[in-house]
């Protein structure tokens, strides 16, 4: 007897021990596939708490409204352009179906989750909070959508309405699991539904869900960069390993903070910032600075290759205003792409040949292919000619007080003049030892101004443009609203970059000009990776005889 007690003991151990290993072996599997996750407190949340006036003014903008309804659409369309191409017409009963759920998904706290499970092999997690009014219609609206998709439900509903269940789709391996757990709801999509939902269930059982709980964030946002580009191309190596990412509202303005992990050791050196003041003629929209993060800097698309290796250690870029008056018409004219960006180099060493060197073998198969782009150019200046001329990039080299130079633009800029920026400005970057970016912008003049470029270049590359429409309105309404931007990376450790933003609507003008674009697309939210591959240059309509 003794021994049947000795033994039922050592079994309850070995059971508690298996199911504890089984557990941190599942949290350790999770945790190791996780490309990104978000906490949003939800719109009716954030409205009643203080901060953010200016955004909370905009959402109320009639052309907030009609973009918030396009979205809305938009989303709830996603899973017919995902199951039967980008190109296709979702259709209008799942749309109408999923379009309150995303509704709530706006207005509700809600966390997710992204899990990469093999290559090609997404999971997605998502748990909202709701109450039991709410759970009994996902429920009944999500059973319906399965059933639209022609999905089998199991267990089917002629053995209960249960509030757990899986729906299995014609696709091999791809489910969809639904569950309730107190006040929330959970969906799972992939090929590995049912693990997600044990370990949330259990946090939520626990009260310890979800699992960074917000303190005053109104939005936690994490990617895990390396791991996501790993699994879009296994075997690259990134410069940035992942990145966090919260808001909140003070006063008029969010508060952006954050931390950007980086693969390589940065220096703890500072060198004294070179900045040619004789280039920069004020008035400017945008003044940008970097140093010391050439790791970063090299990562951009083409840079290592036109720099030969050889990255710059600091620079610093600027831009004058796009928006230009026709007096004729009394209406704005063309606009100009006066952007700037210059960097010291070692004295003597101002030659941009090899520059331009470098730039034939890398455009030779692209841009220098069409015979309406060529590059002409010296020792001390190359310019890109492309016919018609909106813009003539140039890359140029000259000499300041005692230091060499090296400045690239999109067109000519008249130098020399004696109107430096405001000295405020400069002061913002002095005596700042963990600085190594720093970026001021007038947000509303950078909407208009890329809003104009992405244009363009969607002209010049077959690409389409953004005209008007729900989503260009919106911009133009953004670029009479918004003002000053200031975002700064200071050095924390040898891998960590701490973000700070403190602007209106927690993103600059280039990320609100391309985040309208992206929602403008016919493929939102997903992107058309083929349409972003060739980049072929739109030739000039031969000239009437």
């Amino acid at each position: 007897m003794s021994s049947l007690v000795c033994w039922l003991g050592f079994s309850r151990k070995i059971a508690c021990l298996t199911f504890f290993l089984c557990g941190v072996l599942l949290v350790r599997s999770e945790s190791q596939t996780l490309l990104g996750s978000w906490h949003f407190r939800g719109s009716q949340q954030v409205h009643r708490t203080e901060g953010g006036k200016v955004l909370k003014s905009v959402l109320q903008e009639d052309a907030s409204q009609e973009v918030i309804e396009r979205l809305i659409h938009k989303l709830a369309s996603a899973p017919d352009k995902l199951f039967y191409g980008l190109d296709s017409s979702a259709h209008p009963e799942r749309v109408k179906i999923l379009q309150p759920l995303v509704e709530d998904l706006l207005a509700h706290e809600s966390y997710g989750e992204v899990h990469g499970v093999s290559p090609s092999i997404l999971n997605l997690n998502i748990a909202i909070r709701v109450g039991a009014d709410r759970q009994l219609e996902w429920n009944k609206l999500l059973r319906n959508h399965a059933a639209q998709l022609g999905w089998e439900v199991n267990p089917p509903l002629k053995e209960g309405f249960t509030a757990n269940w899986e729906a299995a789709s014609q696709l091999p391996g791809f489910l969809m699991r639904y569950g309730q757990s107190g006040e929330w709801v959970v969906i799972s999509v992939g090929s590995d539904v049912f693990n997600q939902w044990v370990a949330w269930r259990a946090s939520m059982e626990k009260d310890a869900f979800p699992p960074q709980p917000l303190a005053t964030q109104w939005l936690n946002l994490e990617l895990q960069v390396s791991r996501l580009m790993a699994w879009l191309k296994p075997d690259t190596m990134q410069a940035i390993e992942s990145v966090k990412l919260a808001w909140h509202g003070e006063g008029d303005h969010l508060r952006t903070s954050g931390a950007l992990s980086l693969s390589s050791a940065m220096d703890e050196s500072t060198e004294p910032w070179s900045i040619p003041l004789n280039r920069i003629v004020d008035p400017i929209i945008s003044f940008t600075t970097q140093r010391n993060i050439a790791p970063l800097i090299g990562s951009l698309p083409g840079v290592s290759a036109l720099f030969g290796g050889d990255i710059p250690s600091q620079s610093v870029a600027w831009a004058k205003p796009s928006r230009t008056q026709n007096r004729v018409v009394e209406r704005n004219a063309t606009p100009l792409y006066r952007n700037y960006i210059t960097w010291p180099v070692e004295k003597g060493s101002e030659s941009v040949q090899p520059h331009m060197e470098r730039a034939s073998q890398l455009m030779a198969d692209s841009l220098l292919s069409s015979p309406s782009v060529r590059l002409v150019g010296n020792e001390t200046l190359v310019t890109m000619q492309m016919t018609p001329p909106y813009i003539q990039p140039f890359l140029m080299g000259f000499e300041y007080g005692e230091s060499s130079y090296q400045m690239a633009g999109l067109s000519k800029l008249l130098s020399n003049r004696t109107n430096p920026p405001p000295a405020a400005l400069l002061g913002q970057i002095e005596n700042h030892p963990r600085l190594r970016f720093y970026q001021w912008e007038l947000t509303g003049e950078k909407i208009f101004e890329y809003r104009s470029l992405l244009n363009l270049l969607g002209a010049l590359f077959q690409k389409g443009q953004m005209q008007q429409g729900p989503f260009f309105d919106w911009t133009e309404m953004l670029q009479n609203r918004l003002g000053n931007s200031v975002t700064q990376l200071l050095r924390k450790d040898a891998h960590t970059l701490e973000i700070q933003r403190k602007s209106h609507l927690g993103l600059t003008g280039l990320e609100l000009a391309l985040l309208a674009r992206w929602m403008h697309a016919e493929a939102f939210p997903w992107i058309d990776a083929d349409k972003l591959k060739n980049w072929e240059l739109t030739q000039p309509s031969p000239q009437r005889p």
